[in-house]
Order: structure tokens, then sequence, then C-alpha cells
């Protein structure tokens, strides 16, 4: 027995350096794997943090905006209220709605660095965009977000302070829209600008003899339509100058 053992000793050592040398290759074999697949990371992250293309654009759009439409329906139904500011199809509202876009249109003019950061991140995007679809998501947010902000919020709110309601909203309309400090400034005016065409503030007034929702969102439609216009025109332009 004991013979037995000293003559299969040396057997096991060259098994275990044999097995070691296949370990130390395996090792090897994994390090090279280990370092492809870090470079596969670099690859996708490249690409992940490339331009979306056009359909991931609008397919975000209808989810983001999309969604907001069908919570506000959920919160107006969970609140068991109506939405207070009703949509009245008048040519009348149609035209304020359109005129509405016009003192917008002055501001856009003077936020030059608010300009220059949203066509940094949407330059490129929506030159893929057709008119078409610039159109679908412009109208699709102006009817979301004023049905969420103006139509639901606002007027659940305005039951305890109107003004509260308004300051309120306002805020978390710019906090929505919020790239910049500068960007939730301009977006929380934006809000009480909406607020007004909505209601009036209910201040008697010819202009507006009675609120009417549809009033911002023409507005709210028809200025993201032209930005985004303005924006994907500008990115084209500064493509053909270079």
């Amino acid at each position: 027995m004991t013979g037995g053992d000293s003559e299969d000793r040396p057997e096991t050592s060259s098994d275990d350096e044999t097995f070691s040398n296949r370990s130390d290759n395996l090792a090897e074999e994994m390090g090279d794997e280990l370092t492809f697949g870090e470079e596969e990371r670099d690859d996708v992250a490249e690409l992940v943090g490339s331009s979306p293309s056009r359909g991931s654009f609008l397919r975000l759009a209808l989810i983001f905006e999309g969604g907001l439409l069908a919570v506000a329906i959920g919160l107006a139904l969970l609140l068991s209220t109506h939405v207070s500011l009703p949509i009245l199809w008048r040519w009348s509202d149609i035209l304020w709605g359109l005129t509405g876009v016009l003192p917008m249109l002055v501001m856009y003019q003077f936020v030059n660095d608010l300009r220059e950061m949203v066509l940094e991140m949407l330059g490129g995007i929506l030159n893929q965009c057709s008119a078409v679809d610039l159109a679908f998501v412009a109208l699709l947010a102006g009817l979301s977000e004023e049905l969420m902000f103006r139509g639901v919020l606002e007027f659940w709110m305005a039951q305890w302070s109107f003004w509260g309601a308004v300051v309120v909203v306002s805020l978390l309309f710019g906090a929505v829209h919020a790239l910049s400090w500068r960007y939730f400034t301009f977006a929380t005016f934006i809000g009480a600008y909406f607020s007004w065409l909505s209601t009036g503030f209910f201040i008697s007034s010819p202009l507006f003899p009675e609120p009417n929702l549809l009033r911002p969102i023409v507005t709210h439609a028809v200025y993201d339509f032209v930005a985004l216009l303005l924006i994907r025109h500008e990115y084209r332009q500064q493509s053909f100058e270079k």
C-alpha cells in the first residue's frame, strides 16, 4: 500500500501542473474576452450617445405626449371633475389663438442662447423630419399639455385659489420644460400666458367673453410647429455653410 502511494504521487504532481497550465491559458483567454467586451461596451455607449433617428424621435413624442393626454383624462375622472375649460370650436377663438402666436415669436427672437441649446439638442433629429412629422408632434403637444395643465390641474386647484393655481401650474409647466434655469423661467412665463389666453384671468373683457381651452391649444400647437420649422431651417442653413 505504501509503495503504491509513492508511485502515484508523481502522476498527481504532473496532473496538477497540467491543470495549472490549463488554468493559466484559460485565464489568458478570459482576459482577451474581457478586453473585447470592454471594447464592445464602448461601441454601445457611442451608439447610444449618437443622435436618435426620426422614428425614435416620433415614438418618444407619441409616448410622452400621448401618455400625458391619457394621464390628463385619467386625472379628470379620478378627481370626479370635468374639464372646466371647454374646447369650443369657434372661429373667433381660433383667430385669437393664431394671433397669440405673434408675441411668442417676438420673444423667440430674443432668446438666442435658448435657441442655440435647442438647436444643438434637436437640430440633427429635426433635419430628418418632414413638415407633417413636426405638425403631428406640435399638435399632440399643444393638445395634451394644455388639457393637463390648464384644463385639469389649474381648474381643480382654482377651487381653493385661482391665482395660486395659475402660479403653481405655471411653475409646473416651467419645470417640465426646464432644460436650464433660463429656459425654466421662459417656460413658466409662457405657462402664465397660456392661462391668460384660456380664461382671460376671468376678468370681464370683450376679448375673451368666456373661457375656452381652444385658444391656448391653437397658440401652443402653432408656436411649437413654427419654432420646430425655424430650428430645422437654421440647422440646414448652418450645415450648408459648413
